[in-house]
């Protein structure tokens, strides 16, 4: 897998483990529509849970991004581990997040 193809597919997965419908600054830095005035809503607190797990993800996605970008080196099983790091986010938002009910 070269370079390129390898960073691709780490880019990838940061954009897939940080996409949703949700409006707010996010952990890349990324503003849309902000909620204000201390708005607790559903979708904020959804949006605390996310931005956590999104930086916990982002320091595997780094280191991977090291070894193939900074080092040069072939990350072995690469869709296996962008694939962990992918459900293991989003098994931890599916655990972590509140349910809908807790919406008021």
């Amino acid at each position: 897998m070269t370079r390129l193809s390898s960073f691709l597919i780490l880019s990838s997965i940061s954009c897939l483990v940080s996409s949703s419908p949700i409006s707010r600054p996010s952990a890349w830095g990324v503003v849309g529509s902000i909620p204000r005035g201390g708005d607790a809503s559903y979708a904020t607190l959804c949006e605390d849970v996310k931005s956590s797990i999104i930086e916990e993800a982002s320091k595997e996605i780094e280191a991977l991004r090291t070894q193939i970008l900074d080092e040069g080196t072939t990350v072995s099983n690469f869709g296996s581990k962008a694939d962990t790091i992918c459900n293991a986010a989003l098994e931890k938002f599916t655990s972590s997040a509140p349910p809908p009910e807790d919406a008021s």
